[in-house]
């Protein structure tokens, strides 16, 4: 497997808001512990617990009546800590990206920094009541960071027992897979933390999932690099970390998991349903280059990838998908048979040999599949290499 980029490259591979200072409203708006608004078109969006702080410059220099309206709001909607023996000592894990730490427990307070995801941090004291922010209902809990004490909403924090790691690591991630459309730095953030976190991951079951997240959220994170930004930080320094696992693909011009690190992950966990996931990933990872036309290079990637899948999993729940994959392919090849217009012939001795050598093998897979769609897909093979004789 190892070979695929030297042989594809060889084969041609290229606030302050306007305030309404309406006693009424305030008063209601006091009572219920939140920030009103007016209209939408007079209205900020009341700050999240994760919101990045205002700072001086952001700040409207327009009125003192607004600053001193902003200063009563911020001040009464503050939830005052209380020390809670309960919770004291418990150890915590941040459940979202680039989590603030804020000075005091208050969404609009100012950050004494940033947790990434999957931190652990063992919470002193809670609120003394729960806050309802962006939907989301917790205490906000005191923390150590750097020497410093800070606040985090409890909405992105999961309680932490070392006993239960591996439950807690899956649960964690599986949420952020509910919803993978995220950018880069989450993404590589996510990354992050799952290959911190494999080595502790002992069951198989649970290792087979923590090793095809991760290939997956490294896929997404070089899947979200900007074609013109390739060697620019922070996506040059995450490339450059990861070399190990990831290919360059010349022609479209962007990084690629290595389709090996999901089949090794595939073939250890054989006997595993994620086992066959993994391989599965693997038949659809795109490999590096292009093949322009040239016969021998369509028919390797056909093999190296759902040809490969094939083989490992000949009745496998992708089985049949693999081989209409292979099918709508080899249609293509086989309707330029006769002008041979398209695709480019094998010319010397060497050349010829690898043709039939590839095609043996794929008549081979094939043949072992137990579904309808074999047969035409070996009329298809023997075809194509009548006609390239």
């Amino acid at each position: 497997m190892n070979h695929q980029s030297n042989f594809l490259h060889t084969a041609h591979l290229k606030s302050y808001f306007p305030v309404v200072l309406l006693s009424a409203l305030m008063t209601t708006c006091m009572f219920a512990g939140a920030i009103c608004s007016t209209s939408s078109a007079q209205t900020r969006s009341q700050p999240s617990a994760n919101s990045k702080p205002r700072t001086k410059q952001e700040a409207s220099p327009k009125s003192s009546i607004k600053s001193v309206a902003k200063n009563t709001v911020a001040q009464k909607t503050t939830v005052k800590p209380a020390p809670s023996k309960s919770l004291s000592g418990q150890n915590l894990i941040v459940t979202g990206f680039n989590v603030y730490v804020r000075e005091t427990a208050a969404a609009n307070a100012g950050s004494n920094g940033q947790l990434k995801f999957g931190t652990i941090v063992r919470s002193t004291e809670h609120s003394e009541k729960q806050e309802t922010i962006g939907g989301k209902q917790s205490f906000w809990h005191k923390i150590m960071l750097n020497g410093k004490s800070g606040w985090v909403f409890g909405a992105f924090l999961k309680s932490f027992e070392q006993n239960s790691r591996e439950s807690i690591y899956q649960q964690i991630a599986a949420e952020k897979f509910k919803t993978p459309a995220h950018s880069f730095s989450e993404n590589a953030e996510l990354y992050d933390f799952l290959t911190k976190v494999q080595p502790e991951v002992k069951t198989p079951a649970a290792a087979v999932r923590i090793g095809l997240w991760r290939l997956l959220s490294l896929k997404n994170a070089l899947s979200q690099i900007p074609f013109d930004k390739l060697e620019v930080s922070p996506y040059k320094d995450f490339t450059n970390s990861n070399s190990i696992n990831i290919v360059y693909s010349e022609p479209g011009g962007q990084w690629l998991v290595r389709s090996e690190r999901f089949w090794s992950l595939s073939k250890r966990y054989a006997n595993l349903p994620l086992g066959e996931r993994a391989a599965w990933e693997a038949a659809q990872n795109p490999l590096p280059g292009e093949c322009e036309g040239y016969l021998n290079c369509r028919l390797f990637m056909l093999r190296e990838t759902y040809g490969e899948y094939l083989q490992r999993f000949p009745k496998g729940a992708h089985a049949a998908e693999s081989l209409r994959a292979i099918g709508d392919d080899l249609a293509l090849i086989v309707a330029d048979v006769e002008k041979k217009e398209v695709y480019t012939a094998p010319a010397d001795i060497s050349d010829r040999a690898d043709f039939y050598k590839t095609i043996a093998e794929l008549r081979s897979i094939v043949s072992l599949t137990g579904f309808f769609e074999k047969e035409a897909v070996m009329r298809q093979l023997n075809k194509i290499a009548e006609g390239y004789r």
